[in-house]
């Protein structure tokens, strides 16, 4: 693998060294054609000055033969013979320049003008012999001389189009435009031999004479406009020298005398002046060929100095960049490896491996360090899960001990509330008794307070009558006894009441205590439930960091396809310049298919790194929802707790009114048990006076006023007695109607213990569920080694 990426890192530079040569040598080439194209531009000078050359020589040989035929061949014979070997000798030259070839460089267009031109040594040949024959005249052999020069023309013109370079066209039309004006010289020195040898004008060929000097005035006007100022300097020196100004005067006379006729001017003296002004711009010619040769190969020296520069130039930055290659690749290539090899490991769930970001500032080091930091971050955060997730296990641990207290406590609380509602039911049973015997000791005490009464009646009586007063006395001392026995009923009763109200408060206290107890539960299972809460808050964040590390994993896989997309588009580059580079193209086309393939794997491992972020974020979600859900949980525990307060503190209110109750209650059952006791005092001294007047109804007499005060003390008394009766009577109702609001706040607080034993059952399945998620937690956490 560590080789296979290597290589591809190598591929992948050499694709992009492949890119700069390309460039570079797309720039050497075009330096390379500019120097092409300045051996080109030389040849085109050099052509033009050897076909200006012939185009001399023939201009001259055409002069000549002109003279030589209108004479009717009796002059210029030795003259044209020697200038026929001139014009062979321009012509084997410029041929020798034909068999060079060079000229098959040139575009279609031109290379068939100078293979025309070739063929002028036989045409000028074929000219030659028609002149030597019988009835060769001037009129007929120099028109045929004008068209082979005028080919040659013509190709001289046609030269400066197929120059790029402005300066050197320029100069080569110059030139084209003053060979073009030597030519009109020289059709105008052949004319005016045929001229001056007949010394007058034929209309025609007056006509073609204003042409050739005007013409001649055209072209050698455009010259000086084309020519540069040195240029333009010789040609004013030519057009002031003294072979212009002799043809200026003949072209004076010839003007004055052109219908008449009758010159005077020898042919050959004409000749020789015409030779001598064409061979005064022959001169400026050969100036401008001189300048116009030494602007090519000034071009290409330029050129090829040029394509040197730029070929060292590219075979220097092609070996510096080798050398970079080289040096680059085992360092990238390692640090590449470096980088996969942790994703995979990162991909697999290992967080204790780190990467080497060296200390570089390049994107590679920012890579690696950006994935270190999101790695330490994923393992702090799992860290943290599943530090909270234990804590979440033990509050969830101690959610189930406290909710098995609770709900112990809970049953003892009903069990004990229960036993309230039975003894408070045995309280009112003996209450119900005690107001029974309560009326009986109303009922004795009111015959008492009667038999009293009708005693008293009785003593202020006649002595007849205290048979009768000791027999009601009998009857009072009786009913006195039974009321005595009555009120120790009612005293037995009061003892039984006291002892239910006491074992009720006892229950009422129990329930007090453990109503406390699940207090201080509740008070501790809503301290777990913050803690929990704040664990779950803690975890929350926790993974939510984790969240955010598997986004840093993204933006890193998506910078890691950004390179792999860019290194695509590379190689699809690359694979273009191969396909135009041809055969030669070959190897480049499979460099850039193995950097296409090292794209197509580094978009694979970018796909098998994203599948594991998203299984991570999937993760995440899970772990997201579940402690989620758990904090609902906890909110939720946190509200069954707080309903289990508020039930425990209205059954604590209940079981303190409760209590209150009692208290009533046994104050009632004091005050009821003093009353009886003053009543027993009272029904007892009712039965000693009753005892008293009883013993004393023999002595009446004696004793009828004290008997008197006797009666009616024990009236008052008994009067006393029943007020104290009703008294207790309404004391014992207090009692019982205490006794029913006991009962009643009792079945409430047994209907609070009932919802308390719900919401510690709802709690249990809210634990249940903590622990369900505490559990997800720990599997979430599974599947990663930190």
């Amino acid at each position: 693998m560590k080789g296979q990426l290597r290589f591809k890192v190598l591929l992948l530079l050499v694709a992009a060294l492949l890119v700069i040569v390309g460039l570079s040598g797309t720039a050497t080439f075009e330096r390379l054609t500019q120097s092409h194209e300045a051996g080109l531009h030389a040849d085109l000078a050099e052509l033009a000055v050897l076909t200006g050359n012939v185009l001399h020589e023939g201009q001259k040989e055409r002069g000549l033969t002109s003279g030589y035929l209108s004479s009717g061949k009796k002059r210029f014979r030795p003259e044209l013979e020697a200038q026929r070997a001139g014009t062979d000798k321009a012509l084997a030259a410029w041929l020798e320049w034909f068999g060079q070839e060079r000229w098959r460089n040139f575009v279609p267009a031109l290379m068939q003008k100078v293979e025309q031109a070739a063929a002028s040594r036989e045409r000028i040949g074929a000219i030659r012999k028609e002149a030597e024959g019988e009835k060769a005249t001037a009129n007929e052999v120099v028109p045929k001389y004008t068209v082979e020069l005028s080919i040659l023309l013509e190709l001289i013109n046609d030269l400066p189009s197929h120059s790029n370079n402005v300066s050197l066209a320029a100069r080569a039309l110059a030139y084209a435009h003053l060979v073009s004006g030597k030519e009109l010289a020289g059709q105008e020195r052949a004319l005016m031999m045929a001229v001056f040898t007949a010394d007058r004008f034929d209309p025609a060929k007056l006509t073609k004479y204003a042409q050739l000097v005007g013409g001649q005035e055209v072209y050698f006007k455009s010259f000086m406009d084309l020519a540069t100022p040195a240029n333009a300097e010789k040609g004013k020196q030519w057009l002031a020298s003294p072979a212009e100004e002799a043809v200026g005067k003949i072209r004076k006379l010839v003007f004055d005398k052109a219908l008449t006729g009758g010159f005077g001017m020898d042919p050959g003296a004409w000749f020789q002046a015409s030779t001598r002004r064409i061979d005064t711009i022959k001169g400026l010619e050969d100036a401008l060929a001189r300048d116009l040769g030494d602007l090519a190969g000034v071009l290409r020296v330029r050129a090829v100095r040029a394509f040197w520069v730029y070929l060292t130039g590219t075979i220097v930055v092609v070996g510096a960049l080798l050398s970079v290659v080289v040096i680059g690749m085992v360092s990238v290539g390692r640090r590449v490896q470096g980088i996969l090899s942790g994703l995979n490991r990162l991909g697999q769930g290992d967080l204790t491996g780190r990467m080497e970001s060296g200390n570089g500032h390049d994107e590679l080091s920012a890579i690696a360090s950006g994935i270190n930091t999101m790695t330490e971050a994923m393992a702090t955060n799992l860290k943290t899960v599943h530090a909270e997730a234990e804590s979440v296990e033990r509050v969830a641990s101690q959610f189930v001990t406290l909710r098995q207290e609770m709900d112990r406590e809970s049953s003892a609380t009903l069990r004990l509330s229960a036993q309230v509602v039975e003894e408070n039911n045995r309280l009112d049973h003996e209450l119900e008794k005690l107001k029974g015997d309560i009326d009986a000791a109303v009922e004795r005490i009111d015959q008492v307070s009667k038999a009293a009464e009708q005693l008293a009646h009785d003593v202020h009586g006649t002595a007849s009558s205290t048979e009768l007063a000791s027999a009601n006395v009998h009857a009072m001392a009786a009913a006195a006894e039974e009321m005595t026995a009555n009120l120790a009923e009612v005293n037995r009763h009061l003892e039984e009441v006291a002892a239910s109200v006491h074992r009720v408060a006892d229950r009422v206290d129990d329930v007090r205590d453990l109503s406390v107890r699940i207090s201080e539960r509740c008070a501790a299972a809503d301290g777990i439930a913050e803690q929990a809460d704040r664990s779950s808050n803690e975890t929350l964040v926790a993974i939510e960091g984790l969240a955010s590390s598997s986004d840093e994993i993204v933006e890193v896989v998506k910078l890691i396809h950004s390179i792999a997309d860019q290194t695509h588009m590379l190689a699809l580059n690359a694979a273009i310049e191969a396909a135009g580079a041809g055969e030669s193209g070959k190897g480049f086309a499979v460099v850039a298919g193995e950097v296409k393939e090292l794209a197509r794997q580094t978009a694979e491992a970018t796909e098998l790194i994203e599948a594991k972020t998203n299984d991570i974020q999937d993760r995440t979600r899970v772990v997201v929802q579940a402690i989620r859900e758990m904090g609902e949980l906890i909110d939720r525990i946190g509200s069954g707790n707080d309903a289990i307060i508020e039930a425990v503190n209205q059954q604590r209110s209940a079981v303190a009114e409760i209590g209150q109750s009692m208290d009533r209650v046994a104050d009632s059952a004091g005050q009821v048990s003093r009353n009886s006791g003053e009543l027993a005092m009272a029904s007892d001294e009712v039965a000693r006076r009753a005892q008293e007047a009883a013993s004393g109804t023999g002595d009446v007499a004696r004793s009828a006023v004290l008997m008197s005060e006797h009666a009616e003390r024990v009236a008052s008394e008994s009067d006393g007695a029943r007020r104290r009766a009703e008294s207790m009577r309404t004391v014992a109702e207090e009692m019982y109607r205490a006794s029913a609001e006991v009962q009643k706040m009792m079945l409430d607080a047994m209907n609070h213990v009932d919802a308390l034993g719900e919401t510690i059952e709802r709690s249990g399945k809210l634990t249940e569920t903590l622990n369900q998620s505490s559990h997800a937690l720990h599997e979430a956490r599974a599947g990663w080694t930190v």
